[in-house]
């Protein structure tokens, strides 16, 4: 979604802390509905989604790394492969 420069609004588990932040959109404590219909509204705001837009391209490029992703897929199919011989 990031690299697609959509801000994310997500629930603050697992990993995701690691990657979202203010920048690139929002991450919610817990499951607070009203908190989650704020975020949306706010994200009409034309400049507050242009902000946040360009913060989350620049935050998928931190994490993008094409060659090693292409590598493991490679891996996944052909050791899927190599079950069906």
């Amino acid at each position: 979604m990031l690299a697609l420069r959509k801000p994310a609004i997500a629930s603050n588990v697992g990993g995701l802390k690691d990657i979202i932040n203010n920048d690139c959109g929002k991450l919610i404590d817990g499951f607070d509905a009203d908190e989650y219909v704020e975020t949306y509204f706010k994200l009409l705001e034309p400049e507050v989604y242009k902000q946040k837009s360009q913060g989350a391209l620049l935050t998928s490029k931190k994490f993008a790394n094409t060659k090693r992703f292409s590598a493991n897929f490679m891996n996944i199919y052909m050791e899927a492969l190599k079950c069906q011989n």
